[in-house]
């Protein structure tokens, strides 16, 4: 996807339909894509691997230095007890599910940007993480037709 995206854009439902809203979404959080006129275009950066960029920007999120600074003080740490930890420290009322959801997503996002083994929300192992699958494949698919 990066590699073939231009200044001139690919209209961004051809981009969601190929990769998903919430790939789409992520990227555009992290400004490492901007849609202008629903046309979806990469932002420019030094040589630096597309990979390298996305983990700095995830790693510079207030959300991800938080929940990294739990799992280094605590690597054994589930979804659902960094979704508590979040909660609180936001000061939110997320639901159970919420937290779970919230906790497990952002722990992967930090142990994946942080080169962090660890486990899944569930307690399963996971050997590499959804964003760093979601990555691989943006990084090497062909661009939407």
């Amino acid at each position: 996807m990066f590699e073939t995206l231009t200044s001139a854009g690919i209209p961004v439902h051809q981009v969601e339909n190929q990769y998903g809203r919430n790939t789409v979404s992520a990227l555009i959080a992290l400004n490492v894509i901007t849609v202008k006129n629903n046309l979806v275009s990469r932002v420019e950066y030094s040589d630096e691997p597309i990979l390298n960029i996305i983990k700095s920007a995830a790693l510079n999120t207030p959300t991800v230095k938080f929940v990294s600074a739990k799992l280094l003080g605590n690597p054994e740490m589930m979804g659902r007890e960094i979704g508590d930890e979040l909660a609180n420290h936001l000061n939110t009322t997320w639901s159970e599910a919420s937290r779970l959801r919230y906790g497990t997503a952002l722990a992967t996002w930090a142990r994946w940007a942080n080169s962090l083994p660890g486990k899944r929300g569930n307690g399963k192992k996971s050997a590499s993480s959804p964003e760093l699958d979601l990555t691989r494949e943006i990084v090497t698919s062909p661009s939407p037709s």
